[in-house]
């Protein structure tokens, strides 16, 4: 099974994780956050996020998940790019919920479902 990894500022990550885990009873996939605050130490940081990576690959990859593309966030998952370590950054609660109704599926096809979900998530009503 794919784990799952939110790098985000403060605690935009948890509160997201925290929303999904009310809509459902059970989350089937793997799921941790790092929160990334101004006075954060990039280099700890990285670290916390490898150790993160570490406790969730469970020989099916790692997802990493950044609020912001060129973000501190997303320069500490830069640092996570491995075999079996996938980055995407934009995260929304569309990629959330939809990644939590397939936590079976091998990490480039969640991966295809989070972009779908991020694309899919976004309307316009007149």
């Amino acid at each position: 099974m794919v784990g799952l990894l939110l790098i985000t500022h403060g605690h935009l990550g948890q509160s997201m994780l925290d929303i999904v885990e009310q809509a459902y009873t059970n989350l089937d996939l793997p799921a941790r956050t790092l929160p990334i605050y101004p006075d954060s130490d990039p280099a700890i940081c990285v670290e916390k996020a490898r150790e993160l990576v570490k406790l969730l690959n469970q020989g099916d990859g790692v997802l990493v998940l950044t609020d912001i593309f060129g973000a501190t966030p997303a320069n500490i998952a830069q640092q996570l790019i491995a075999e079996n370590v996938i980055i995407l950054h934009g995260l929304s609660m569309p990629m959330l919920f939809r990644l939590f109704n397939y936590p079976a599926l091998p990490l480039n096809e969640l991966l295809d479902k989070a972009i779908a979900a991020g694309h899919d998530g976004i309307m316009h009503q007149p």
